[in-house]
């Protein structure tokens, strides 16, 4: 026997469907809905993290950029300090080294000067020698050289005889024969210190040395201040 249900239960029925495939569905949404905001917590999390990282990252980074800069200019001021320290050291060597030589050349020119004074103490100007060039002197009477300076010496040493031949009513007359030797006092054109030769006219005689100090004047013509026959 076949049982036919009735019109109301059917309805019943597809309501009931109805209202669980609804509450599927729903249930559906919910699972997409809890699904994206575990995905977009996911992201803020590992956001968060990334950032965290970033921040510990940099942060150590810049503690490690500082201690650099603090070692370096710790550095540079050790450098600057040593660098000073041995400019002062090397100053104060060359002081030192400055007194020293200093103090070895004023012996030297002690010594060099003690020397020319024993050497010169019975000296005439004639015989001059020469002072000792570290010490500078200025003035005073010096050698000089016959041959650059000849023409000047042999020129003042005829005038000096012509004078002492007039002056002694000589006759025979000297006449210069050579140069031997000469010094010189600056003063305004010069004072000359002259050793000379000289030999008597139509004689066998060996030659006379004369000593004749004639002053070279700038300006006007030359003075033979005295010449005489060199005695020993």
């Amino acid at each position: 026997m076949v049982r036919v249900s009735s019109p109301g239960n059917s309805v019943e029925r597809g309501k009931r469907l109805k209202s669980k495939r609804k509450h599927i569905e729903d249930d559906r949404v919910d699972v997409v809905e809890r699904d994206t905001c575990l995905k977009s917590e996911r992201k803020h999390v590992e956001g968060d993290l990334a950032d965290g990282v970033e921040r510990a990252l940099k942060s150590e980074r810049k503690h490690v950029e500082d201690d650099g800069v603090e070692r370096g200019m710790q550095h540079k001021s050790e450098q600057k300090y040593v660098s000073r320290s041995e400019y002062k050291k090397k100053a104060q060597i060359r002081k030192e080294q400055f007194r020293i030589k200093a103090r070895i050349r004023e012996e030297k020119i002690r010594n060099a000067m003690a020397n020319y004074k024993r050497r010169s103490e019975n000296l005439t100007p004639f015989d001059a020698i020469a002072s000792p060039a570290i010490a500078h002197l200025g003035g005073g009477v010096s050698p000089i050289s016959i041959n650059a300076n000849r023409s000047i010496l042999t020129r003042l040493s005829k005038i000096a005889l012509e004078k002492y031949n007039a002056d002694n009513n000589q006759d025979p007359k000297f006449v210069f024969d050579e140069l031997v030797k000469s010094t010189l006092a600056c003063c305004s054109g010069g004072m000359y210190y002259i050793t000379f030769k000289a030999k008597q006219c139509a004689s066998n005689n060996p030659a006379t040395i004369f000593q004749a100090k004639v002053w070279n004047k700038r300006p006007g013509p030359p003075e033979v201040m005295s010449c005489a026959i060199k005695t020993d």
